[in-house]
This record gives structure tokens, sequence and C-alpha cells, in this order.
């Protein structure tokens, strides 16, 4: 009687787990197939003298400054971003979640958190 209620119970939980395979769609849960409409012929590949260039006209006024005043350029972006939070409100604004401990700057194409990122990504490969 023991050994029948147990195959009981254990088929009750093999179908209460195979129960949600029978009624997702087919395909569910599979990679969609990789878009093969594009041959290597099709690709163009430049060279590094061949590509733009990004211009970030704001870092190198920065940089020059700093080069001129004798301060690392770390500081001279944090004066910059601390100027520039002072001027706009909304960039130190107090968010749903409280408020920023970075400000919302931008220095041309890049945040003042990327730039954090970047600094620690160099310290911890110690590139100086």
């Amino acid at each position: 009687m023991r050994l029948s209620l147990k195959r009981a119970r254990r088929s009750k939980v093999l179908t209460m787990l195979a129960l949600p395979l029978l009624v997702l769609p087919s395909g569910f849960g599979t990679p969609a197939a990789a878009s093969t409409s594009t041959s290597p012929a099709d690709s163009i590949i430049l060279t590094a003298e061949q590509q733009s260039r990004i211009a970030r006209p704001t870092l190198v006024s920065i940089k020059a400054a700093a080069a001129k005043q004798g301060i690392p350029l770390e500081k001279a972006i944090a004066t910059y971003v601390n100027e520039a939070a002072k001027n706009n409100t909304a960039a130190t604004a107090n968010w749903p979640d409280g408020p920023v401990s970075t400000p919302d700057v931008m220095i041309d194409d890049l945040s003042a958190v990327q730039l954090i990122d970047l600094q620690g990504m160099a310290e911890a490969e110690q590139i100086h």
C-alpha cells in the first residue's frame, strides 16, 4: 500500500512539472536563428587611419587647462563637473531613489559616471 502511495505522489509531481511544457507555445525558450543575410564579402573593414576621429573639444580644453595650471587631469575634470552641476540644478536633482552622488554632467560624448568608470579601470590596470 505504501509503495503505491509513493508512486501516485511521484506521478502527480511529474505531471505538475510536465504540464507547463505542454501549454507553452512551440519554439518558446529556443534562441532565434541567427541572420545569415550578409556575407563576409559584404563587410567593409576600415583601418585605424580610415576611421573617423572622435572630437572631444571640451575634454581637450580641460586637459590643456590642467597642464597649464599644473594640476592632474582628474582634478580638472572634477572641477569642471562640479561647476557644471552648480549651473544646472537638474544634474544633482533628488531622483526617486535619492540624490545622485555623481552629477549628471556630460563632457562632450562622455558622462561624468563614464569618466569615473574609466578612471577606475585605469587604476586597476595601473595605467597612468
